[in-house]
C-alpha cells in the first residue's frame, strides 16, 4: 500500500515534525538506547539504500513499512544526537545532527516536492503548468519557446535536441541531461517535444521539479562534512588526552 504523501504536505508535515521532536526529547531519558538497537537500525537503513541505489526503484520509499522504518531510524539518530549533546561531544553532535537534518529534510519535505509539466509553445507566453494528476498551477514567471533545434542520425532517429527559451525575460537553453537551475530548489528539464511537427517544432514539454526543503538538505550535508573533518583533525588529540588522564 502506497503512503499518501500529498496528504502530509505543508503545514501538516511541519506540525508533525515539531511534535515528533518534542516527544523524542521528552521521552529520551526513559528510552534505553542499546548498541543492538543502533546497529540494527543502521543495517536496515543501509539495506534500503542499497536496494534503491542498485535497482533505481524509488517507489519502495513510498511504502508504509519503509516510511515507518525511516521514522524509526530518525528517532534512533535523534536519541544518539541528544546523548552526544548531554556529554558535550560537539564534533560528534555536529556530524550526526547534519545527517539527521539532511535525511529529515528529504523525509519530511517529500510531501512538498512538486513535479509540474509545461507545454511551451513557440512565440507564445505560457504561465500555466500542470501537476502529474492534471491539476492546473499558475507559474510565477513566463516561459516562451523561441526556437527548437532537432538533429537526427542517418536513420532519422533523434540524436540531439534543444529548446531556446525565454524564462522570465532571461535566455535559457535546455538540452537533454542539461537542465536549467532557476534556483537551488527549482530545476527545469527538457522532457519532450512536438513529434508530429515536420518542418517546425511547434512546442516542447518542460518538466519543473520543486524541492523547497533542499536548502536544509544542503545544510545537513555541510554539517556532516564539517563534523567529519573536525573528528578527523581532533580525534587523535582526544585519544592522547584520554591516555594521559588514565596514567
Amino acid at each position: 500500500m502506497e503512503f499518501p504523501l500529498s496528504f502530509f504536505a505543508f503545514p501538516l508535515n511541519l506540525i508533525l515534525l515539531i511534535l515528533w521532536v518534542c516527544l523524542v526529547v521528552h521521552w529520551r531519558k526513559k528510552v534505553k538506547l542499546s548498541s543492538w538497537v543502533t546497529l540494527s537500525a543502521i543495517i536496515i537503513f543501509l539495506v534500503i539504500a542499497l536496494v534503491v541505489g542498485f535497482t533505481g526503484n524509488r517507489d519502495i520509499l513510498k511504502s508504509w513499512p519503509v516510511v515507518l522504518f525511516l521514522l524509526y531510524f530518525q528517532t534512533v539518530l535523534l536519541l544518539v544526537v541528544l546523548r552526544g549533546w548531554s556529554t558535550r561531544r560537539w564534533r560528534f553532535v555536529l556530524n550526526h545532527l547534519g545527517l539527521l537534518i539532511a535525511l529529515g529534510a528529504a523525509y519530511w519535505g517529500a510531501p512538498d516536492e512538486q513535479v509540474l509539466r509545461v507545454q511551451a509553445v513557440r512565440e507564445e507566453v505560457v504561465t500555466e503548468a500542470f501537476t502529474m494528476d492534471g491539476t492546473k498551477k499558475q507559474l510565477p514567471y513566463e516561459i516562451i519557446l523561441k526556437d527548437f533545434v532537432l538533429h537526427t542520425d542517418e536513420n532519422g532517429v533523434p540524436s540531439m535536441y534543444q529548446a531556446d527559451l525565454l524564462i522570465d525575460q532571461m535566455q535559457v537553453t535546455l538540452k537533454v541531461n542539461h537542465p536549467y537551475q532557476r534556483n537551488f530548489a527549482e530545476t527545469l528539464y527538457l522532457s519532450s517535444y512536438d513529434h508530429k511537427g515536420d518542418d517546425q517544432i511547434r512546442y516542447c514539454v518542460i518538466q519543473i521539479v520543486k524541492q523547497p526543503w533542499r536548502y536544509l538538505i544542503l545544510l545537513g550535508i555541510i554539517m556532516m562534512i564539517a563534523g567529519a573533518f573536525l573528528l578527523f583533525i581532533k580525534g587523535p588529540v582526544r585519544r592522547k588526552e584520554s591516555k594521559q588522564v588514565e596514567n
